[in-house]
């Protein structure tokens, strides 16, 4: 189970008693909006667990310790948080941090190295950012981010003691000086954390072209006591969520079947209106969805079975730079335009082919078979029955096919030296230049033929 840690930064002004108030919870008078905060989220946490108070020289003295505070009106505001919170006796260890105070850049990477080297891998993080005082709360969500990548940590919450609710500190005490009557709101910042989240999933989608990162971040909650309306936009989101995760993995494995069914951006096209009426989506999430939406449907995605979609999936992997999967679904779909072609406009010419490949099972057969024609080496004998030797003949009979295999070849090379590590590939910009000039050309050549042959 994932470590819970309660991270803040204390402050060195003399804080006033002050109840606050989160999740319909409202505490004692505290002078440390800490106090308060651990005592709403780690009443329950273990010994494995931790609670980690950074200070700097000037604030340990000021309120970590006890004494610090010099111009009071009652002993208590001479006590400090480390005494408060070893008097809440709580399991989980406490542990005070001190940090250098800031003001340079060298200061800055200090207290980096330092908050850094407390976290541990897995670590579930509630952040007090209330008193973090100067860059830290900008810096600490950048550094929480970093965390996230390298040790896997997760940014559960931040908080924030909304203490300047009640008016300016030197009129408080006057307006309002029974402590129990000043009620300060805690303010959920955590929707910052999934902005972050976004910034990550927007990058990955604008520079690789992968939808799965912004998938796994929309989640749709829903019970049965909601209404109707909310039920079914959560299930939006969630249909939404699948299926743009299966557009990642399609083009990736390259599911060539899937991608020209359509199903996946149908439901993702019937889901897009719905899932971004829901409250529980940030705008820059509903932002983020509306621009891939609009790039589905720029690329050419439809909703229906479909040479489109595969046309699409090519277009997409190659203008992201996913080469290995442009040639393969590129080359692909060449093999699946010529089995189209042959099935429907050669039949009557060539011999007859439903005597070569008799049952609807032998459909993928007769596919591969054309793919082997394409890739033929007229240097040596065709590999077949004397039936498929025949019918290979014949196609190879036609002008336009010495020419389709030109250009076709490239292709098939390039692949094959992709999918399995061999032979000279060049960079990426000329990988993709020689794609796009012989995959261009394999279609003008067939679309020529099947107008010839019309």
């Amino acid at each position: 189970m994932a470590r819970k840690v309660f991270i803040s930064f204390l402050g060195t002004n003399n804080y006033m008693q002050t109840c606050y108030e989160l999740d319909g919870r409202r505490s004692e008078p505290v002078r440390f909006v800490q106090q308060a905060l651990i005592g709403f989220l780690c009443a329950d946490w273990s010994g494995t667990d931790r609670i980690l108070i950074f200070y700097t020289e000037e604030s340990k003295k000021k309120n970590w310790l006890d004494g610090g505070q010099t111009r009071v009106e009652d002993d208590s505001e001479r006590i400090g948080l480390e005494s408060v919170l070893r008097g809440m006796s709580l399991s989980v260890p406490v542990e005070g941090c001190e940090i250098v105070e800031g003001f340079t850049e060298e200061d800055i990477w200090k207290i980096f190295d330092t908050v850094y080297s407390k976290l541990a891998d897995g670590d579930e993080i509630y952040f007090d950012v209330t008193h973090a005082f100067r860059s830290i709360p900008l810096f600490s969500m950048v550094l929480f981010n970093y965390a996230r990548f390298m040790k896997g940590t997760r940014l559960a919450a931040i908080y924030y003691g909304a203490f300047e609710k009640l008016g300016p500190a030197f009129l408080v005490k006057q307006q309002i000086p029974d402590p129990r009557d000043r009620v300060a709101p805690v303010i959920d910042l955590t929707s910052i954390a999934r902005l972050q989240a976004t910034n990550v999933a927007a990058s990955d989608f604008l520079e690789f072209g992968k939808v799965g990162t912004i998938a796994n971040q929309l989640s749709g909650r829903a019970t049965s006591n909601d209404t109707r309306a909310k039920r079914a936009t959560a299930d939006a989101i969630r249909a939404l969520r699948t299926q743009l995760a299966n557009l990642d993995f399609y083009i990736d494995t390259c599911r060539t079947d899937e991608i020209q069914s359509g199903k996946f951006y149908e439901t993702i096209s019937n889901s897009f209106e719905r899932a971004l009426k829901s409250p529980d989506l940030l705008a820059s999430e509903k932002i983020l969805l509306q621009k891939i939406k609009k790039r589905l449907k720029d690329f050419g995605f439809v909703t229906v079975n479909s040479e489109a979609n595969i046309k699409a999936a090519v277009q997409w992997a190659l203008t992201y730079g996913m080469m290995q999967q442009t040639y393969t679904l590129g080359q692909e779909f060449i093999i699946t335009k010529m089995y189209h072609f042959v099935s429907a406009r050669l039949k009557d010419e060539l011999c007859d082919f439903a005597t070569v490949f008799p049952s609807k099972d032998d459909q993928k057969k007769f596919r591969i078979f054309i793919g082997n024609v394409l890739g033929y080496d007229t240097s040596k004998e065709f590999t077949g029955t004397d039936e498929e030797k025949a019918f290979a003949a014949r196609l190879l009979e036609y002008p336009w096919m010495a020419e389709l295999r030109r250009s076709y070849d490239p292709l098939r090379n390039s692949r094959n030296y992709l999918n399995h590590g061999k032979g000279q590939l060049g960079s990426p910009e000329k990988l993709a230049r020689d794609f796009k000039s012989h995959y261009d050309a394999c279609l003008k050549i067939l679309e020529k033929a099947a107008a010839d042959e019309a």
